[in-house]
Order: structure tokens, then C-alpha cells, then sequence
């Protein structure tokens, strides 16, 4: 079997066919209500405003993880991560997660991950199990939920509306602990002008943080 290969991208070696297939990958796993449009970022990527990761085999692109560095001091977001339709069901997915956090220890300057996740109260019975099965995909990496933060909202990229979310957190250093106070504060704000797009001072983004837990 040809091996898998996982790598951070190079923005000046995005190809055209390489895009294609990641744009692929981002329409056929991501809702319209999730998804920021395409275009923007791959010049987000180019511009270094966003770390593409992938996994290649054949050099075919089998899965893509977006990286938002440094949010917050010390702390990324995993904006993006999926696999391919017909190469799911092969632990792509957490291998190139793993990848990721790899990259991210390399530095030494990172001391976890924060990952947003469609809330698994919110939705019909199917969607309420698989959103389950992909917070269950995150903790058995190691992640788990930012208690002091349950009124999150994010907002939706396709209407107006907003959507409620679980926060997730990722340590990378071995000591690091879920964000409280202060650091949460900053680093939802790091989410809501450098993931979305959004003023400080902006409506929801002030709703989030005044339901921040202490």
C-alpha cells in the first residue's frame, strides 16, 4: 500500500491541481453555514495568515487541516480539518491531527490548540450523533471541553444567525490547562477577528464574553 505522506504546505507550492482537490475536500465536509469562501483562504494561506497542513498519497490530496497560528499567546486554532469521502474509515484523520500537533511542539512556543465543535445538544438525532462521535474523535486525542465558556456562540458564514458551540481545548505542552479568565477572553476574541473576520467590537463577541465563566 502506498504510504501516506503529512505535511505544513508551502503557500508559494500550492498548485492549481492541488487546490482543486482541497476545494474538493472543504465543500463536500463542511456545511455551508461553516465555511468561509474558498478563495479567501488560499490567499489567507499565501499570505501566512493560516497554515495549511495535508495528506498526500500518490500525491493526491486526502485530507487538509487549516491552522489559525497564535490567536492568543501561546495558542493556535485548528479551523479546519477533514478527509476525503472515499479515504475516510482509515485513521487519516487523526494521524494528520497528530501531525499537526507535532508541528505545533516543534516550536515550543505553543501551549495548546483550541477547536471549535458543533454542539451535540443542538440538531436532529443524526446530527446530534455525529456530532458526538466528533467530539469523542478529539478526546481520544487528547482534547477536551473549555467548561468555562458554555454560552459560545459562533456565527454563521452563509445568513445571519449565529450557532452554539463547544469549545474545545488541545494541550500541547504537557502542564497546559484549558484557558480561564483573562487568557479565555483573549483568546475568543483572537477567534472572532482573525477566524471570522469580526470588530472588536462586535454585538456577539461581547454576549461571549460576558458569559465567560470565572
Amino acid at each position: 500500500m502506498t504510504e501516506t505522506r503529512f505535511a505544513l504546505v508551502e503557500p508559494t507550492r500550492l498548485g492549481t491541481w492541488q487546490c482543486e482537490q482541497l476545494n474538493t475536500i472543504y465543500l463536500d465536509s463542511f456545511p455551508p453555514y461553516e465555511r468561509a469562501d474558498f478563495l479567501f483562504l488560499l490567499q489567507s494561506i499565501r499570505a501566512g495568515e493560516r497554515w495549511l497542513f495535508t495528506a498526500l498519497q500518490n500525491d493526491n490530496v486526502l485530507g487538509l487541516a487549516i491552522l489559525v497560528p497564535f490567536i492568543a499567546r501561546g495558542i493556535h486554532l485548528l479551523e479546519y480539518l477533514a478527509v476525503a469521502r472515499d479515504a475516510r474509515g482509515h485513521g487519516i484523520g487523526g494521524r494528520l491531527l497528530e501531525h499537526v500537533v507535532d508541528v505545533a511542539r516543534a516550536t515550543r512556543t505553543v501551549r495548546g490548540i483550541v477547536i471549535e465543535v458543533e454542539h451535540d445538544e443542538e440538531g436532529d438525532a443524526t446530527e446530534r450523533v455525529v456530532r458526538q462521535r466528533r467530539i469523542a474523535f478529539y478526546a481520544r486525542h487528547g482534547a477536551c471541553v473549555v467548561d468555562a465558556a458554555p454560552q459560545y456562540r459562533a456565527p454563521l458564514a452563509d445568513r445571519v444567525g449565529v450557532m452554539r458551540i463547544k469549545l474545545l481545548w488541545l494541550p500541547i505542552a504537557t502542564d497546559a490547562t484549558a484557558p480561564r479568565g483573562d487568557e479565555l477572553r483573549e483568546c475568543i476574541t483572537g477567534i472572532f477577528t482573525k477566524s471570522y473576520g469580526l470588530d472588536v467590537n462586535d454585538r456577539l463577541l461581547h454576549n461571549v464574553l460576558a458569559g465567560i465563566l470565572e
